[in-house]
């Protein structure tokens, strides 16, 4: 099989070949992805009325117009394999002593104190990037909330960590070849022209074409600035030349018309 370097490249309308040369330098459209939906959570309730649920994370995000992120990235269901909890009143009572009999007749009009109860951490997630910065989270869920002054729920409930295993993302920055021989034909000095092309081997040359690009853009405006300055004395003294002569020429005027006079 011949190599694609080999095939004769199919022939384009100037069309066709002017709108390829028109996108040739816009950048890529990349599409939102998502992670697969985790496994769905332990019950809220161990009986009685909960709730199961289960997420997934934004792995890459959109960007040049590409295809959004879904709006729902969590999903919860009703738990439906539960029992119902049985009444306080089914309960067989222990026995106890008279003081602990007295105690609990004391107290027995009052609700029970039910402790906060939590799922246990779950696996980290998958980095939110495939390269560069990113993070792994995971998240552990209420099973039972506190009642009548119970232990209280723990304030942390999400754990973040960063991606330490990602590799660094590669970026392409491209100038456009500058030259300043082609700002203005009549600058009073000549300017060297100077070239600035594409870098995308390290993030250092990177830095330096950028650097180099933004001197020679205050250059330029140096430049400008005085050529502008040269004009407008130009114009100036123009100016002022002309008012000159219109002078001149009526003084001339005023001693010619003096003369007649005293000739006659």
């Amino acid at each position: 099989m011949a190599p694609l370097s080999a095939l004769t490249p199919l022939s384009t309308s100037p069309a066709v070949a002017a709108s390829m040369d028109s996108t040739k330098d816009q950048p890529p459209v990349i599409d939102c992805v998502v992670t697969p939906w985790f496994e769905w959570s332990p019950c809220s309730h161990t009986c009685g009325n909960g709730r199961r649920e289960r997420r997934r994370m934004i792995k890459l995000n959109p960007e040049n117009g590409g295809k959004p992120c879904p709006a729902r990235l969590v999903q919860r269901r009703e738990c439906k394999d539960n029992a119902p909890c049985p009444p306080l009143s089914a309960l067989t009572p222990l026995s106890t002593s008279p003081a602990v009999a007295a105690s609990m007749d004391s107290t027995k009009d009052q609700p029970p104190v039910i402790d906060c109860v939590v799922t246990q951490w779950p696996e980290w997630s998958p980095c939110s990037h495939t390269c560069g910065n990113g993070r792994r989270e995971r998240r552990r869920m209420i099973k039972l909330n506190p009642e009548n002054g119970g232990k209280p729920c723990p304030a942390k409930l999400v754990q973040r960590r960063k991606c330490k295993d990602n590799a660094p993302c590669r970026s392409a920055v491209t100038t456009p070849s500058l030259t300043t021989t082609e700002l203005s034909p009549q600058l009073p000095f000549a300017v060297t022209q100077t070239n600035y092309s594409s870098s995308t081997e390290t993030d250092k040359n990177v830095d330096a074409t950028i650097g180099s690009s933004f001197t020679y853009g205050i250059f330029a405006v140096v430049i400008a600035s005085v050529a502008l300055i040269a004009v407008a004395g130009m114009w100036i003294f123009r100016k002022r030349l002309t008012i000159t002569a219109a002078k001149i020429s009526i003084q001339n005027s005023v001693q010619k018309r003096n003369c007649e006079e005293n000739n006659m």
